[in-house]
């Protein structure tokens, strides 16, 4: 009876956990968007400056055009790419990181209807 009742106690536990996890959307702050951007995408070994990659990123989702709807803002993230296109090819890591980082962005800000 009790490896029943143990049982069911660490079922519901995990299925709370889940739905729990399910339920929490958060927004993605600036300042986060920036450490994970220069964090994650940290091409030590590439000699890439990352805040060089990341600062226009910033600079666009700082803006009220990034806030208008989820297609502008990652419209807004492609853009930035396209223009980063001319930094040192070893920073292509970082590239890529920051892009991913803009787009979990506005995802973040517009799925949970925030603006």
């Amino acid at each position: 009876m009790k490896s029943k009742i143990k049982f069911t106690v660490i079922v519901v536990t995990i299925l709370l956990g889940v739905l729990a996890g399910c339920a929490t959307t958060s927004t993605m702050s600036l300042t986060t968007f920036r450490f994970r951007c220069t964090m994650q995408g940290d091409d030590k070994f590439n000699n890439c400056d990352t805040q060089a990659v990341c600062a226009p990123y910033s600079a666009f989702l700082s803006m009220p055009a990034s806030s208008s709807s989820l297609d502008a803002c990652l419209a807004g993230c492609q853009n930035v790419y396209q223009q980063n296109d001319r930094i040192n090819f070893a920073c292509s890591y970082s590239k890529n990181i920051a892009r991913r980082t803009c787009i979990q962005y506005c995802r973040s800000n517009f799925s949970s209807g925030a603006s």
